[in-house]
């Protein structure tokens, strides 16, 4: 016989892959999210052991504690990334997420839910030169280091036709640090090609 125990810390996977069964129970949920004027039944439970922001806000004097209302709005709040969020939050897995791979990790990183932020970095697969120096510049923002390093990675494969892009002489003005991260890495791949 095989016994496992494994302890639980608020924040931590711990118990989520019991709660999984609750997603879809309404009748035990206590919290609203308002996404996109649709009300989504949650558990504040459920919120509180896995997200420090959500822990705040019913711990502590929030409108959200008062009103068990949480209004989900700005950068990647749609509903299917707000789903895919849940979804995570309840089992500690996401499946076909592809596409919603940049919202979710906003969401993530908003409500400090590491592990999934850490997941959608691994995930977002879709750079290309179109998309490259806004995902650079997001990543950058949200301290995303696995997504940044991708970004910088193609950046310097890509050179040339990222330099040729519409938003290239944008972002060269406006983000001079991270012109110079694309040296530093440029100058990197150079050296680990030389070494080779």
């Amino acid at each position: 016989m095989v016994i496992r125990v494994s302890t639980f810390a608020p924040g931590a996977c711990g118990n989520c892959c019991d709660w999984a069964w609750f997603r879809h129970r309404d009748d035990l949920a206590d919290v609203i999210l308002v996404v996109a004027d649709a009300d989504v039944p949650v558990h504040k439970q459920v919120l509180c052991a896995r997200s420090p922001v959500f822990r705040s806000m019913f711990t502590l004097d929030f409108k959200e504690k008062r009103e068990m209302r949480v209004v989900v709005e700005g950068a990647g709040a749609t509903p299917a990334a707000v789903h895919k969020f849940l979804e995570f939050l309840y089992s500690n897995e996401v499946k076909d997420f592809e596409g919603l791979e940049l919202d979710v990790m906003l969401l993530a990183d908003r409500y400090q839910v590491k592990d999934l932020k850490e997941l959608c970095q691994e995930m977002f697969n879709k750079m290309n030169t179109d998309n490259v120096l806004e995902t650079l510049v997001l990543s950058d923002a949200i301290n995303a280091a696995l997504l940044k390093r991708k970004a910088l990675f193609h950046v310097v494969k890509n050179l040339a036709a990222v330099m040729a892009s519409p938003g290239w002489r944008d972002f060269r003005s406006q983000h001079n640090d991270l012109v110079d991260d694309m040296l530093k890495e440029g100058m990197a791949q150079m050296l680990t090609v030389s070494r080779a």
